[in-house]
Formats: structure tokens, C-alpha cells, sequence
């Protein structure tokens, strides 16, 4: 009888954790998303004494793009290198690979702005790479929140890849926040070469144009003008630049303004003027407009995550993005002479109906009141 009541006890002890970890993970706050890419540009390290560019880096450390994931738990993100990763890098005492967090978009926390780092790190003497992710403050002090020695299961043979996932939980599952990915060298008596991306926002930013109305009709030499509204994540305050594809044949779109920033609420809108010459085609036409979104450039201060010594500030442009809409403008002939007057004959019938209809309407009262004068 005992033994039942333990069983019970302990069937019921692991429903309650199960039940609790389904409750912490419903709670989470962080969106999944699909699949998303940036690119990095080739040999485009960072000198960290000087501040300048350098293209004399490791190979293994040049990023040419990062691919990110989640499904609200964790972002898996692969660092894709232009040159094959080394397990055992040769002839450098410093090589990192990793990614700085800003987990709440408020650069005074932290060490300004970066909350939390990921690192794996070549450890020159044990021959062994490492794990570390460290929590920051804005105190220049950090806490590792978890470490691994002797890691290894973040690439694969000859490959040209690195993997770094983020468990969210570690970072309490922020609903939104960025990061930068990074990837860096030192030889012995030589700088820190660090190769970063850009500023990528997490969940991916919102971005998206319209015109209204969609369509328009348009006669040869004749001008219109739509509203042009872009919308954007709130909060995140983008630079957009707009463009169209013109051609001699096609209406031509003229933007009241070209560049402008969009304001925290992530709502702007602008009137387009649409015009046509008397060599436009007469035909309808879809003319693409354009929108390319460039997030503000972030300063920030890396840290080392052993030393905790702090390095040069940075300042890292966000990423960009491009959307595109359409606009139909269906450009018809001009007016002949005889359909001009037509029209204003339509026009001034449609004014002549309408007083006739007020004088009927007014007339038995202004009869009666003629008549009871008359009767006087």
C-alpha cells in the first residue's frame, strides 16, 4: 500500500513539472519566424587598435552571410564562412566566433546596449575551443551564465560553417531585440582583426508599402496625384529611400519627398504625382515603386568575455531591407475637340438639371405667394 502511495506521489510530482515547463514555454514571449539571411561583404575586418579596415584577417574568420531561425524557444543561427573553418587554427593566439545581444532596444543597460554575448573561443593552450555565454552589465562586470570546455559540436568536417544557437530562455525570452554576429583573429605581437555584420533586428522587422488608390486612368498630358503610405515595425524608426522604374514610354512618378524617416508609430504617408506626356504609350501600365529600409547605425563597446577588458567602441550599421508595390495607370487618348465640348455639355446639362430641379421644387411655393399678393 505504501509503494502505490509513493508511485502516486511521484506520478503526480512529474504531471506538475511537465505541466509547469508546457506553462514557462506557453509563456514566451519571443515570435517564431522563418528563415531569414544577411550578407556580409568579403575581407572586411575591423582593426580594433586603430579603428580602420583591414583585409588581413584569418580566412576562417571572413562572414559572407548568417542564417537565422526560430521557433520561439531558440534562434538557430549559422555563421557561413567564405573560407574553410579550421579546427585547429595555426599561428593565431585569439579566434572567436560569435554574437552580442541588445535584448531590450535600451542602449544605457548593459555595456551600452549589449546585454548578453555568446562566444566560442579558441583556448591557445589547451588546444580546445570553449563556450561562453556571459550576461552584462552596465557596470563593466560580467557573469557567465553558462560555460562549456572542450566544445565541438558547432561545425563539421572541412566545413564552411559555424553554429550558434541561443537558447531564449537564457535571455528571458525577449519579444524583440538585435544582434550582431562577429568572427575574429589575433596572431602573436599583431591587432585584433573582427569581422561583424550588420545590426539585425529580431523578429524581423515589418515593412511595407501601398498606394491608394491602386489603380488610376489617365489621358495623355494629363496629371493625378495618389497617396503614397509606407508602414513599418513601430518603434524601430527606419531611413527610407523611394524609387521607381521610369522610362520615356511610361507615366512618369514624381515623389514629393524621395528620402524620409519614418516615425516611432511606423506610419508615414506622401503624395505621388502621376503624369503623362503626349508620348506616353497608349496602353495600361504597371509601374513598380520601391522601398528601401536602412535601420540606425548602433554604438556600442565590445567586451572581452574573459578578461572582461573593455575594447574601442564600435559603430555598426543596422540592416535594410527592400519592399516593392505597383501602381496601374491606365493611360487612355486625349479628348477630341467634339468630346471636350460634350463634356461641358454634360457638365452644364448636369448644373441646368439640378436648378431646374430646385426652381420645380420651389415653384408652388413661390406661386402661392404670388398669389396671395395678387389677391391683395
Amino acid at each position: 500500500m505504501l509503494t502505490i502511495y509513493v508511485i502516486l506521489v511521484l506520478y503526480c510530482l512529474l504531471l506538475f513539472t511537465v505541466g509547469l515547463q508546457s506553462f514557462s514555454n506557453l509563456n514566451a514571449q519571443t515570435p517564431s519566424f522563418i528563415r531569414q539571411n544577411i550578407k556580409d561583404a568579403p575581407f572586411d575586418w575591423i582593426n580594433q587598435v586603430n579603428q580602420t579596415k583591414s583585409d588581413k584577417g584569418a580566412p576562417s574568420t571572413d562572414i559572407a552571410e548568417v542564417t537565422y531561425f526560430s521557433n520561439g524557444n531558440t534562434v538557430n543561427s549559422t555563421i557561413w564562412l567564405l573560407f574553410p573553418f579550421k579546427e585547429i587554427p595555426i599561428g593565431y593566439s585569439i579566434l572567436n566566433y560569435g554574437i552580442m545581444i541588445d535584448s531590450d532596444f535600451n542602449e544605457k543597460t548593459g555595456q551600452n546596449g549589449i546585454d548578453y554575448q555568446l562566444e566560442i573561443k579558441w583556448n591557445n593552450q589547451t588546444k580546445t575551443w570553449t563556450k561562453i555565454l556571459t550576461e552584462w552589465s552596465s557596470a563593466v562586470s560580467g557573469r557567465i551564465l553558462n560555460k562549456v570546455d572542450n566544445f565541438s559540436s558547432f561545425y563539421g568536417n572541412h566545413s564552411y560553417y559555424v553554429l550558434l544557437p541561443i537558447d531564449l530562455e537564457d535571455i528571458q525570452y525577449p519579444s524583440k531585440f538585435r544582434v550582431i554576429y562577429y568572427a575574429e583573429s589575433k596572431k602573436d605581437g599583431g591587432p585584433l582583426l573582427t569581422d561583424f555584420t550588420k545590426w539585425i533586428n529580431v523578429p524581423p522587422p515589418e515593412l511595407q508599402i501601398a498606394t491608394y488608390p491602386q489603380s488610376i486612368e489617365l489621358r495623355q498630358g494629363e496629371t493625378k496625384t495618389v497617396e503614397l503610405t509606407i508602414n513599418s515595425t513601430s518603434g524601430l524608426e527606419p531611413e527610407v529611400m523611394l524609387s521607381s522604374e521610369n522610362q520615356d514610354t511610361n507615366p512618369v512618378l514624381d515623389f514629393s519627398v524621395k528620402k524620409l524617416k519614418i516615425p516611432s508609430n511606423g506610419f508615414a504617408d506622401i503624395p505621388l504625382t502621376v503624369s503623362t506626356s503626349s508620348n506616353t504609350n497608349i496602353a495600361p501600365h504597371t509601374i513598380f515603386i520601391f522601398a528601401n529600409s536602412s535601420y540606425p547605425a548602433f554604438e556600442f563597446v565590445k567586451v572581452n568575455a574573459t578578461s572582461h577588458d573593455v575594447e574601442f567602441p564600435f559603430k555598426i550599421q543596422g540592416d535594410d531591407k527592400m519592399v516593392k508595390t505597383s501602381l496601374l495607370i491606365d493611360v487612355k487618348e486625349p479628348l477630341s475637340l467634339t468630346d471636350i465640348v460634350s463634356e461641358f455639355w454634360n457638365k452644364l446639362g448636369e448644373l441646368v438639371l439640378f436648378l431646374y430641379g430646385v426652381i420645380a421644387g420651389l415653384s408652388p411655393m413661390i406661386f402661392k405667394i404670388i398669389k396671395k399678393k395678387l389677391s391683395k
